[in-house]
């Protein structure tokens, strides 16, 4: 289960009738889609991680292969090695896609923000570091819905994953 999961339990598991969502994707930029469309097609990933989130959270997609569709400057993480759900990212610049996504239910705020920020990349071959904070604020009932989903923890917390990488096969956007 991906990060993702505690904005899903806000947003479905919660018997609320009004959710706010917002998951807006960064303005698209000639760089971006440039580099979505570099990274289509199969990777392998070798990773280390640092992370204080509580073990529901802190897995990531960039274990073993993984593949990587492009579209516009959308960037679909499918792992096919990883426990994780995909995870869709934006190509901001030459080196940088990244999400922000958030949601407030009944006076509970969680915030995602995922950025990936390639230092090399050249030939297949890449490297760098994937960050995702975590954020939920709220009152006292929404820290008691957190501790339910985020196993006991309601701090704000952070996964850091750096990472080697070879692309498999060439680039295929969709």
């Amino acid at each position: 289960m991906r990060a993702g999961a505690l904005l899903g339990a806000l947003l479905l598991g919660a018997c609320a009738p009004s959710v706010e969502r917002s998951d807006e994707p960064p303005e698209q930029t000639a760089a971006g889609v440039a580099l979505a469309q570099r990274l289509g097609g199969e990777w392998v990933f070798a990773a280390t991680q640092r992370s204080d989130c509580p073990p529901l959270f802190d897995t990531h997609p960039f274990v073993g292969r993984s593949r990587w569709t492009a579209e516009a400057h959308a960037v679909v993480i499918d792992p096919q090695d990883a426990p994780t759900s995909p995870l869709t990212l934006y190509a901001v610049d030459e080196r940088t896609l990244s999400r922000v996504a958030s949601a407030e239910v009944e006076g509970c705020a969680v915030t995602e923000d995922h950025r990936l920020v390639f230092e090399t990349l050249a030939d297949g071959l890449g490297s760098g570091r994937y960050t995702l904070s975590l954020d939920w604020r709220g009152d006292a009932g929404c820290e008691a819905f957190l501790a339910e989903y985020a196993e006991g923890s309601v701090e704000p917390c952070t996964l850091e994953v750096e990472f080697d990488a070879r692309q498999l096969s060439g680039a295929s956007p969709r």
